[in-house]
């Protein structure tokens, strides 16, 4: 079993560093990043007001050049230092009528009204109830346990590969947020399975012979079968708003809003979601309409013992994405619906309108009506063009960074490691705000002075990109 300290004498070696530098020879590619609002109900040109978006495409930072390599093995922790490097892309400014992004897209899966300051403003501060602490803290513990077996870091790897696809979905379709946000279900599921969780963990306390006061709660079941999710459920569609159909139903829409993207990168992500339906059907029998209830526990023992398919687009998937294709254009046939339900996704008759609506967003379509041919695979987006106020490069330099990755060894033996630290600091997107002229342009240009949210994203995602060639470099040397 190699041991941290060796990992991470090996990786301060000569040689260790040459493939650390090895890993790092391309620069961070940055996914483009759909039209998000920048300044709202602001004059675009007359008398029309609206709000102005900013786009950026062909993002990228580097060079990640190597200065330096250190350890420090009481802490377990490998610090890369790279020099200074250059973030690069081309930006658009885009009018259009208003339209908020109302969706917490990045962990809070809610209604920004209940975190955010000005309904979603994104140079607004944010502030988060004790409550959504508490669950975000709770997930970064449920990563942690995931880690502690193969199947489980499977998992937790293929979502942080991902994780910026994801997000984008989020931020770039409003049919997608909507299908989110639908009768608040997803946010009452949060909830319960926050206590579902809390109760598993008392109960193990207790029963271990701990200190939790009182009984420990009963409700530990994840995904109970008379428990509904929603608001103003109609009586006659109870069964639509369970657990298991409504977490299944989410997952069908972020499907195919990735599946139908106009971005050949979000689309390269579809099969992803698919497999992991695929396993959670196959692990624990769990199906939009079968319903196996499962405890904090049952679960982690399902992920230990069973299997991860990974992000292999299955066998058939060509098929499947013809299918889908046909269902969102409307000329599907009963074939096609039972195709999808043969590759594990189950389309109800409630589920085509919604795929429907995605896909007639993803080709930039305002009423069902659509005489394109769903074959042509031709998924592009309506111009975006005809709205441009302003576009051009930018170029924003920053200093050089360290990146601190703390390593640690699992029960089984197999070394992960995470992102703990790092120094990069971006001060801003290095956009040329001097020829904006308009009566959107003084607006604009002080609200991208104070949209932090647009560099911190940024910059999250450069350093998502370096963890991930590093984690790659440390599992490699560990064997894990």
């Amino acid at each position: 079993m190699t041991s941290v300290t060796e990992v991470l004498t090996a990786l301060t070696s000569a040689t260790g560093k040459q493939k650390i530098e090895a890993a790092l020879k391309d620069p961070a590619a940055i996914l483009a990043w759909c039209p998000t609002t920048l300044v709202k109900s602001t004059p675009l040109s007359g008398s029309e007001t609206g709000s102005v978006s900013l786009a950026l495409t062909d993002m990228s930072y580097g060079p990640l050049t190597l200065d330096d390599v250190s350890a420090d093995t009481d802490a377990g922790t490998l610090t890369v230092s790279l020099s200074a490097g250059t973030l690069t892309g081309d930006y658009a400014l885009i009018g259009q009528p208003e339209e908020q992004v109302t969706m917490d897209t990045g962990g809070a899966m809610e209604a920004l009204s209940a975190a955010a300051g000005d309904g979603g403003n994104p140079q607004q501060p944010g502030t988060i109830s004790n409550a959504q602490f508490d669950q975000l803290q709770q997930a970064r513990s449920q990563r942690v346990k995931l880690n502690q077996t193969a199947h489980g870091r499977a998992l937790v790897g293929m979502a942080s590969q991902y994780n910026d696809n994801y997000n984008n979905a989020f931020l770039c379709s409003a049919a997608l947020r909507s299908i989110w946000q639908r009768n608040d279900s997803v946010t009452q599921m949060m909830s319960h399975t926050s206590n579902a969780l809390d109760a598993a963990d008392i109960a193990e306390l207790n029963e271990a012979g701990g200190t939790a006061d009182g009984d420990p709660p009963t409700d530990q079941v994840i995904n109970p079968d008379d428990t509904y999710f929603g608001n103003d459920i109609p009586p006659h569609q109870k069964s639509n708003f369970t657990y298991n159909y409504q977490a299944f139903s989410k997952k069908l829409a972020l499907y195919s809003t990735l599946l139908f993207s106009p971005d050949p990168k979000q689309q390269a992500a579809a099969p992803s979601v698919l497999n992991f339906g695929t396993d959670v059907q196959s692990n624990t029998g769990n199906t939009q309409t079968t319903i196996v209830k499962m405890t904090g526990p049952t679960v982690y023992q399902a992920v230990q013992d069973g299997s991860v398919t990974g992000d292999a687009a299955p066998n058939g998937h060509d098929d499947l994405v013809l299918a889908m294709r046909h269902i969102g254009a409307g000329t599907h046939t009963d074939d096609h619906v039972t195709l999808c339900h043969r590759m594990g996704l189950h389309v109800a008759d409630d589920q085509i309108a919604d795929i429907q609506m995605i896909y007639r967003e993803a080709r930039g379509l305002k009423t069902a009506a659509n005489t394109e041919n769903p074959a042509s695979g031709d998924l592009a987006s309506g111009d975006l063009a005809s709205g441009n106020l302003a576009s051009g490069p930018l170029s924003e330099n920053a200093a050089a960074a360290t990146y601190t990755m703390t390593l640690t060894q699992q029960p089984d033996g197999a070394i992960t490691a995470q992102l703990s630290e790092t120094t990069l600091n971006l001060a801003g997107l290095g956009i040329d705000t001097a020829s904006w002229d308009g009566p959107w342009a003084a607006a604009s240009k002080q609200a991208l002075a104070a949209a932090s949210f647009f560099v911190n994203l940024v910059q999250a995602r450069i350093t998502g990109y370096v963890e991930m060639r590093l984690r790659a470099v440390i599992a490699a040397e560990s064997g894990s």
